[in-house]
């Protein structure tokens, strides 16, 4: 009898062991298979069909793929289940190293890993089954060219599984791992081990396996069933909803080929297990990753649909895959839940209510409006739990976005893919926060990536914990199902309401990290919001809409918006196919944008004086911008009229190519419309004139008189601006710079004022000792600015352009190892100045930002986010605003006090931070881990400095933001009549504070969209008035489902109400 507490320990133990030999009778008869032969395909390979020839014979065990990292394996062995083996349980146990997947008889099977090598083949064998194994397999996922892992084929055997000697041991095991987790001494403790002792003690490991061993087994089966009876759980022990789930990043440590085998080894281990675990339910989320297995792995993806369709397959998050959401647009996270969703309602008729992002490296502000809008209704993730600083205070509770909107979240504490066993249940019941309100708590088990999902044995463990003792009830089930339970038992008005964006105090360099990749990103984003405007501008005047083209290349982008991708911490391959294929994606998008432009311009009257140029705004604003355009063959076009006849300052410049080009000032293009310009040859005064002006006319036709072509080279038409080497000077600034290549000084004219800080240099580039703590390509540390230096001094200063209507001034400086060439730029007619800048880059381990103390004094700093903006304090007075010393950011950031700001515009950075008043853009990085070569190369980037009256809303940053990101577009063209005006607007908005961001064709019809945000935080009714007039107008929410019929008021306005910050989806029939 078992008195002492050391003597319940001992018995613990005992039991320990004796489990530890009745699991080694599980398998019984146990045959290694052979011959086997292989056959090495080598590196960089995705699914593919097995090879024809080149197999070799190859003997078990045996170690392959020491030629290198990424190997691809095939190997291939015939056996046959002995006819004495019928009615027996017959697995096969392969362990051929890496990640695998198994044919069997022609047909993907099962996927093998570290965590999974057992296949059950049959529980009733008929016996005399021909087997014919088919093994691909693939040494190492991690692409990095320093690492050589030799892998070992280690066995493959076929056996006999004893069911009931395996049903007994995952019995009892699971009792004991619940008996260690009883507090010591207690009465539980000791109850529950005088219950299970004897049970275990009633198997005779004398017996070596035979009759009687199997008959213990059976009665100690019986009465461990009868004795865990009188155990049952309590109401106070909570309940678990358990989610059979695998996060398979779509790129990471591998590249995308190699997601395309990871889906497949999951996704066939999980079909297995649904065929054999009648309770068991299976949630997989990404839709781009369903596609791969329909385009590549069609037998197992038609496999699913009989799953879904039976509700034990949840297709799980809305969104296409599981997306950055500092560095994505707006529009493409609303893209990711119109496609994702879309591709789960047509593919297998349901739709996800959820946001599944257990990964993602935190959310924006602007995401619960956007999810309800889209039907996403409850929101998910885990990711808060690995805050450093402060530990998010909720599980369950309502997450308020900028507008107001809610949406029902849960923040689980810990992994999205715990290893499932009692001692981890009961630590993720612990940490659930919303015990009071909320009787269940959810848990996703399986190993992610390359393990392969939940694992056989995670399984049985969770059908065992449905009712233990000191266990939370568990239960299988679905995301979506829990969200649903919730609604119906917890009192929703008592949850905490979290107000703002969900910070993740951590992996803050995602904001810099693979610049590149960033930029391409902005640039697939703009061009693909011009081709649409464009190309549904030109459906409207009868011509066509490139839908499937343009879908496509939207995939493309959000595909590479995966959160290890577009972050930048995944492995150099990766992002060798990501620059690859969205460049190749904006050239399309490019040419795409450009055929339906020209399709348009047939359209507008183009006639008039000269060659005529047709500018076009895709801005809802009249915007005044910069055009060049290259000279024509003669090279003598040094004039340029609008469409009124008034003459345009202009400026002879370089183009890219070196070859002269006319560069002159688009003032006033209408909103979302055009304007024609003229250009002609000569300076365009009288005695030009009189030649011509019986000839010649302006566009629309009206001719050109002497006045109209009077001095139009541009010098009559604005102040000059001064420039040298040390100082520029126009009507706006004056700045003035040290020989090192700083701004010592940058004065407001218009208001009469020092925009930097008396005594400190502006855009000064800090470079800082780049050495996180951990984390390599995903953090920098709250104390980077401990080791900080600068660029050397300027090897150089000199004037690029001097002219009527822009200067350059252009800078080389250097440091350790990499070499920068900025230009300083500055308007006659645009108060903003312009830091075009490329840089070498050869750093290791650098992190490098600009900095502008600024003459400003306020507690807090503004930055754009999408459809909206966010403020943060510029101080650090306690953990949650020291936390947060980088700021995810769109296009702009500022600095107001009163009645004057500063913003610091960019266009395609995500890095702000801004302390006390120095507003800083964090331009570049360089880890070593997981690629060593990260940024490595040529980077250009503009930002933009924008001092301005008032605070940013007076100051109309966020148009001076979305100007530098979509500037005017200029297209030659001949003259020719046409029924378009030679200036038109499409669209007029009234207020001004009202976007419109979006303009599209329906997903089905030919209705057009169009998608409108309130960016300023103002409430009250807009005008928005079409030059065409509409036959209907519906307002529909965001996966483009109409909600309400607009009237029209006057026959082509429609008055839509708007409230702070909102979003509103518009669909029209012309």
């Amino acid at each position: 009898m078992t008195v002492f507490r050391v003597e319940r320990e001992l018995e613990i133990g005992q039991i320990g062991n004796r489990l530890k030999e009745i699991a080694r009778t599980i398998y019984q008869d146990v045959r290694d298979i052979g011959p086997w032969e292989m056959c090495l395909t080598g590196t960089g390979r995705g699914p593919e069909k097995p090879p024809a020839r080149g197999w070799k014979r190859f003997a078990v065990p045996m170690h392959w793929g020491a030629e290198g990292v990424d190997i691809t394996a095939w190997f291939r062995a015939t056996t046959s289940v002995p006819c004495e083996w019928k009615g027996k349980a017959v697995v096969l146990l392969l362990r051929p190293g890496g990640e695998s997947l198994c044919y069997l008889n022609g047909k993907p099977f099962q996927g093998l890993s570290v965590t999974r090598d057992e296949i059950l083949l049959s529980n009733k064998a008929r016996g005399g089954e021909k087997l014919d194994i088919l093994i691909e397999a693939v040494n190492t996922p991690y692409v990095d060219p320093g690492r050589v892992t030799e892998t070992t084929f280690e066995y493959a055997r076929l056996a006999i599984k004893d069911l009931e000697i395996a049903g007994f041991y995952r019995d009892a095991s699971v009792a004991w791992d619940v008996l260690r987790l009883y507090p010591e001494e207690s009465n539980l403790q000791q109850k529950f081990l005088r219950m299970l002792a004897p049970c275990v003690k009633m198997v005779d490991l004398q017996d070596g396996g035979g009759k009687h061993y199997r008959d213990s087994i059976r009665k100690a089966r019986e009465a461990l069933a009868e004795g865990l009876q009188k155990f049952p759980a309590d109401v106070r022990d909570g309940r678990m909803l358990l989610v059979g789930h695998t996060h398979i990043d779509t790129a990471w440590l591998w590249p995308i080929r190699e997601t395309k085998r990871k889906c497949a080894r999951t996704v066939s281990s999980m079909l297995k297990y649904l065929e054999e675990y009648p309770d068991f339910l299976f949630s997989y989320s990404q839709p781009q990753q369903y596609a791969y297995l329909k385009e590549y792995y069609p037998d197992l993806y038609n496999r699913i649909h009989k799953w879904v369709k039976s509700g034990r397959w949840e297709c799980l998050g809305a969104s296409w895959i599981e997306q950055d959401n500092h560095c994505t647009s707006g529009e493409s996270i609303i893209r990711q839940l119109l496609y994702g969703n879309g591709f789960f309602e047509k593919e297998f008729g349901v739709r996800s209510r959820v946001e599944w992002l257990p990964d993602a490296f935190g959310y924006n502000w602007a995401m619960p409006q956007i999810l309800k809008k889209a039907g996403v209704d409850y929101f998910a993730t885990t990711k808060l739990s690995w805050n450093v600083y402060n530990r998010f205070p909720y599980t369950l509770f309502w997450w308020e976005g900028i507008d107001g909107t809610r949406v029902l979240s849960i923040m689980i504490e810990g992994t999205y893919n715990i290893e499932l066993e009692p001692k981890t249940l009961l630590e993720h019941w612990g940490n659930f926060r919303s015990k009071d309100l909320a009787p269940e708590q959810i848990a996703s088990f399986g190993w992610g990536d390359g393990g392969g999902g939940p694992t056989r044995e995670m399984i049985e463990i969770a059908a065992r914990l449905t009712n233990i003792a000191g266990m939370p009830k568990c239960r299988f089930g679905k995301v979506q199902e829990y969200f649903e339970t919730v609604e119906k038992e917890v009192p929703l008005d008592k949850l905490p309401v979290w107000k703002g964006e969900l910070y993740l105090e951590l992996h803050r360099a995602c904001q810099t990290t693979q610049s590149r990749t960033k930029r391409l990103n902005r640039l697939c984003e703009i061009a693909l919001r011009h081709a649409e405007i464009f190309s549904t501008r030109n459906m409207m005047m009868g011509g066509g809409y490139e839908s499937e083209q343009l879908q496509s290349r939207w995939l493309d982008v959000l595909l590479n918006q995966f959160h290890d991708i577009l972050p930048g911490s995944s492995v150099r391959n990766v992002y060798e196919d990501t620059e690859a294929q969205l460049g190749t994606a904006l050239a399309n998008i490019e040419q795409i944008s450009e055929t339906a432009q020209k399709e348009l311009v047939r359209k507008i009257d183009t006639r008039g004086s000269g060659n005529p140029i047709v500018v076009l705004n895709t801005l809802s604003w009249s915007h005044t911008g910069l055009v060049s355009v290259d000279l024509d063959a003669e090279g003598k076009e040094s004039s340029v009229l609008d469409s009124r006849g008034q003459p345009q300052p202009v400026q002879i410049v370089s183009n890219e190519d070196g070859l002269p080009a006319l560069l002159f000032l688009a003032n006033d293009v209408p909103s979302m419309g055009h304007e024609v310009y003229s250009l002609l040859q000569g300076n365009g005064g009288k005695a030009n004139a009189k030649a011509r002006r019986n000839s010649e006319r302006l566009p629309g036709g009206r001719e050109a008189n002497c006045e109209d072509l009077a001095t139009v080279t541009g010098r009559a038409l604005c102040n000059p601006i001064e420039v040298s080497n040390t100082r520029l000077e126009h009507d706006y600034f004056v700045i003035d710079l040290s020989p090192d290549g700083d701004l010592t000084q940058i004065y407001d004219k218009r208001q009469d004022r020092d925009v930097l800080e008396q005594g400190k240099h502006g855009n000064v580039f800090q470079l800082f000792d780049d050495r996180p703590w951990k984390h390599d390509a995903w953090d920098f540390d709250h104390n980077f600015e401990e080791q900080m230096w600068s660029f050397d001094p300027a090897d150089s200063i000199e004037v690029l352009e001097s002219g009527p209507v822009r200067a350059r001034v252009r800078i080389r400086r250097r440091t350790r190892q990499s070499t920068l060439v900025q230009d300083i730029i500055v308007y006659s007619h645009i108060p903003r100045i312009d830091f075009e800048t490329q840089i070498e880059w050869w750093e290791k381990r650098v992190l490098l930002k600009v900095a502008f103390p600024l003459h400003i004094l306020s507690p807090r700093a503004t930055y754009e986010i999408q459809f909206g903006a966010i403020e943060r304090p510029t101080s650090r007075n306690h953990s949650w605003e020291r936390a947060q010393f980088e700021v995810p950011a769109q296009r702009w950031a500022d600095l107001s006090e009163g009645n004057y700001g500063v913003s610091l515009l960019n266009d395609c950075k995500y890095g702000y931070d801004c302390r006390d008043n120095v507003l800083r853009l964090t331009l570049l990085r360089s880890p070593i881990i997981p690629d060593p070569q990260a940024d490595e190369g040529t980077h250009r980037f503009t930002y933009s400095l924008y001092p301005h009256a008032g605070d940013w809303r007076m100051g109309e940053t966020v148009r001076r933001a979305a100007e530098l990101n979509n500037p005017l577009r200029a297209v030659r063209t001949s003259r020719h009549t046409g029924e378009i005006s030679a200036r038109y607007s499409w669209i007029q908005i009234h207020p001004s504070n009202v976007v419109l961001d979006t303009v599209k064709k329906a997903e089905v019809g030919d209705d057009v969209i169009l998608r409108f945000y309130e960016s300023l935080g103002y409430r009250g009714p807009v005008k928005i008035t079409f030059s065409e007039k509409p036959k209907k107008v519906w307002e529909c929410n965001l996966i483009e489902r109409n909600e309400k019929r607009v009237s029209l008021v006057d026959g082509n306005t429609v008055v839509l109400p708007f409230s702070p910050f909102e979003v509103k989806t518009v669909r029209v029939a012309w």
